[in-house]
């Protein structure tokens, strides 16, 4: 649809999301994740004089429920679930997470599928960590928030979950030491390094570069309290 310009669009697409999120937080006015994507299509096309018919720009949109795994996952995850709780927690909505899981056959791996949806707000809004501290009936200090996106991180730090950055292809940097208590380069660092070195916690994961686009994992150590849930 945007013969030479693709990434391009994608890129400004997926900032603008960002964005119109942000401006949520900042207004207090709250607007679903779809709604947020369809507005910043629309505003795609005007950016770059793109003439897209409305019934391309949903196709479009329906991308976002077919998002492809890292290779990685599956194994990893499953190493995961045997000494840790599973959760994912997503600025997307439910029926977006739940699409986007089954489509990659992994709900069985997770003890829960969250969106912010439910409490309507976004990360870094505390009350959106709330929301899977409720539903593992577990403290914050025994979560830890595995990201790529600094405010993300930073919320979960501000609410007194353990931090852990992961930067695929990001370069480290000295602020990011002053939120992050780990940082990983790799999913598979979770099992090897993380797994060793860290306490009972949840294990949080999101943004373009983790498991896929739309997805938030996290983990908790298995604890009597949490087994009985």
């Amino acid at each position: 649809s945007f013969p030479g310009r693709g990434l391009e669009v994608l890129r400004w697409w997926r900032a603008k999301q960002l964005r119109y999120t942000r401006q949520c937080i900042l207004t207090r006015h709250y607007r679903n994740l779809w709604v947020l994507m369809e507005q910043a299509m629309d505003d795609a096309c005007i950016h770059f004089q793109l003439n897209i018919p409305v019934a391309t720009r949903k196709e479009l949109c329906q991308q976002y429920l077919t998002l492809k795994l890292f290779v990685e996952v599956p194994e990893v995850l499953l190493k995961l679930k045997e000494k840790y709780k599973l959760v994912i927690l997503s600025h997307g909505t439910q029926s977006m997470l739940d699409a986007v899981s089954a489509h990659n056959q992994i709900p069985h791996l997770f003890d829960a599928v969250l969106s912010v949806d439910a409490v309507q707000a976004y990360k870094p809004e505390l009350k959106a960590y709330e929301l899977a501290t409720q539903m593992i009936n577990l403290p914050e200090n025994k979560f830890g928030y595995v990201g790529v996106n600094p405010m993300d991180i930073a919320g979960a730090r501000a609410f007194g979950m353990k931090t852990i950055w992961l930067h695929r292809n990001t370069p480290s940097n000295r602020l990011m030491g002053l939120i992050t208590d780990i940082r990983i380069t790799k999913l598979e660092e979770l099992v090897t390094k993380t797994l060793g070195s860290v306490g009972p916690m949840t294990l949080f994961r999101r943004g373009p570069t983790s498991i896929s686009k739309a997805q938030t994992p996290a983990i908790a150590r298995k604890t009597p309290s949490a087994r009985n849930l």
